[in-house]
């Protein structure tokens, strides 16, 4: 019993010492740290010192006062130092590694090597050892010496060792053979190599120098190891945007038995996120001609599905630039107009739609589903009825959160497209308290822009702009929002009679009624033409004409736009019709380039010199 109390007494006495000493030691060497920040370095280092005098083996004071002896090119001093360390430590590798740096800073390089390789020996089984060796090495361009290193290393460790790091190093000299050799050995030899040598690759691809080198290398290697190559070979292509030879070297790599099919799925994905859309079908269809599971068939199916969907309209009915603030919420063209679409994909997107509703088992893509097959009805049929049916039952076979979040709005828009605003408004009050989102918020506001006057929604922003961040995916939109309303709201009747005519314009834009929303439009033109808002009722009327088809016009109200803010937009708009919907590439050219001349600090300036240069490379062509 004594023997115990002793032995407790024992401990608790040297914890307490231990203690004492860490919290002297901290006093100390924060001290240090403020006499070497005051340019006093060799106080400092005598701090240290003592501290080592006490503890010569306290890792801080030890790693302090390397730093400070090279950070101050005492090299000489630095390295009798680390020598004096290693009487205490001749294990530590870390002091082997700085004593040999402290030397070839010293300009001693034969000795530096010397003391290098000699705890290659000493630690010739420690793989730590050989790496921070080559890391340091590559930092001082000591490519002969790493080749050794390498070389002694991959004798005891394996052909793969330290490939990646090399590669690395090769890389960061623009010696891209070197760097790809490496690379390919990590890939051919290393099991655990986590895709970080495909990521290297891919990356040292955005070197133009690079890529001839890479896709040598890599075909060469095919030839010799088919099954680890192929897929780095094809993500190269990807991204080359060499797309169907990088579905062949896919195609190349499954008939070698690689079974991984979610793989094909997700560049099918990736191709459609380029509007690859015939390489995309091509992956689906390669997908679904293979016997698997009904999982991964019903996701191929969907995917193409969403293909023919993403084909209907084309992408050069986009608009070149936001015109009238396309990417706010409050005024976002939810609707394509059925001239521009292409009939054969969308009916090819409806079957396969209606072919899934009644074949899927998986009720998480069954959601998905309907909620495809109700964006089709809601954006291009205009079918409001049918895509609210749709909607609803996606959103009974319990879609993910995300989607359901879209399934949602989706429904809000729905009530707002059928003119049913009571319904609309109790739909998104009752999901403000169960389903909270910024996305209900702005729809209770969008709500309150057709039902209420002016002053009531700018005072409801106000309020949401006072509890939110600028952080807030909703602020921007709000601010637009209120910027505008503020800006045209007076108690002047003649505006406010004309922002009023233009709120009910833009209720008539959300159930698709384009010709009541112009009229709208128009009145305010002919009743009240020294409006204050005018000029932004022009720049509204002559996107709305462009929808419809009715270019004609849309020049006209485009044109009206001249010496108010939004005639950079108005002359784009312009440029834009004659030539996509006129064919007349010459006139855009023109007006383009109206746009170079006159408005040099315009915002689109830049994005329409770029597709100026695009048009011209094409013509030369």
């Amino acid at each position: 019993m004594i023997n115990k109390f002793i032995f407790v007494f024992f401990l608790i006495s040297t914890s307490i010492l231990i203690s004492q000493n860490k919290v002297s030691y901290n006093g100390t060497i924060k001290t240090a740290k403020m006499l070497e920040r005051q340019g006093n370095i060799e106080s400092a280092i005598s701090i240290y010192k003592d501290i080592l005098k006490k503890n010569p083996t306290h890792y801080q004071s030890s790693n302090n006062l390397k730093k400070l002896y090279k950070n101050n090119q005492k090299y000489s001093e630095g390295i009798d130092f680390i020598r004096g360390q290693l009487i205490y430590s001749p294990n530590n590798t870390r002091l082997y590694l700085d004593l040999g740096e402290f030397y070839h800073l010293d300009d001693q390089k034969k000795q530096a090597r010397a003391t290098w390789f000699s705890g290659l020996e000493k630690f010739k089984s420690n793989k730590s050892y050989y790496r921070i060796l080559v890391t340091l090495l590559g930092s001082y361009d000591k490519e002969e010496s790493i080749n050794i290193v390498l070389l002694k290393g991959r004798e005891i460790f394996g052909k793969s060792f330290l490939a990646y790091e090399a590669g690395v190093y090769h890389q960061s000299k623009r010696m891209y053979a070197l760097a790809m050799d490496q690379f390919i050995l990590n890939l051919l030899y290393e099991k655990n190599n986590n895709g970080m040598a495909e990521r290297r690759i891919l990356l040292m691809s955005d070197n133009e120098d690079a890529q001839n080198i890479i896709e040598k290398k890599l075909i060469l290697m095919v030839e010799k190891s088919p099954g680890k190559i192929l897929n780095i070979l094809s993500q190269y292509y990807f991204k080359q945007q060499k797309y169907n030879l990088a579905l062949e070297a896919k195609k190349k790599l499954t008939s070698l038995g690689n079974k991984d099919f979610n793989s094909w799925l997700k560049i099918a994905s990736d191709l459609n996120k380029e509007n690859e859309f015939e390489h995309a079908t091509s992956a689906y269809k390669f997908i679904l001609s293979k016997k698997l599971n009904s999982k991964l068939t019903e996701r191929a199916l969907l995917g193409l599905a969403k293909t023919f969907e993403n084909q209907i309209t084309p992408s050069n009915q986009r608009f070149l630039i936001p015109y009238f603030y396309n990417d706010n919420l409050f005024f976002e063209d939810q609707f394509t107009s059925p001239n521009t679409i292409s009939l054969e994909n969308l009916k090819s997107s409806i079957q396969m739609y209606d072919t899934l509703m009644t074949s899927i088992k998986n009720i998480v893509l069954l959601s998905e589903v309907y909620f495809r097959i109700g964006e089709v009805q809601f954006t291009i049929l205009q079918d409001f009825d049918k895509a609210l049916d749709l909607f609803q039952k996606a959103l009974e076979n319990n879609p993910k959160s995300i989607l359901s979040q879209k399934i949602r709005l989706r429904i809000a828009d729905s009530f707002i497209a059928k003119g049913d605003l009571i319904k609309a408004r109790q739909f998104l009050y009752t999901e403000q308290e169960k389903n909270p989102s910024n996305g209900i918020t702005e729809k209770i506001l969008l709500l309150d822009l057709f039902t209420e006057k002016p002053d009531s929604t700018i005072k409801l922003i106000t309020s949401f702009l006072s509890e939110i961040k600028p952080t807030n995916p909703i602020f921007n939109d709000l601010m637009e929002l209120n910027t505008i309303l503020t800006r045209y709201n007076s108690k002047d009747s003649e505006n406010d009679l004309s922002l009023q005519h233009f709120l009910k314009s833009e209720f008539f834009v959300r159930q698709k009624k384009i010709g009541d929303a112009i009229k709208e439009l128009i009145y305010i033109t002919e009743h009240y033409p020294e409006s204050n808002i005018l000029p932004f009722i022009n720049l509204r009327l002559s996107t709305l004409y462009y929808k419809i088809g009715k270019f004609e016009e849309s020049i006209q109200f485009s044109n009206k736009l001249k010496n108010t803010e939004f005639e950079d937009r108005g002359i784009i708009l312009i440029g834009q019709i004659y030539e996509i919907k006129l064919s007349n590439i010459d006139k855009a050219l023109e007006s383009y380039m109206r746009l170079i001349d006159d408005y040099p600090n315009s915002i689109y300036f830049e994005p329409i010199r770029y597709h100026i240069r695009k048009i011209q490379e094409v013509k030369k062509i």
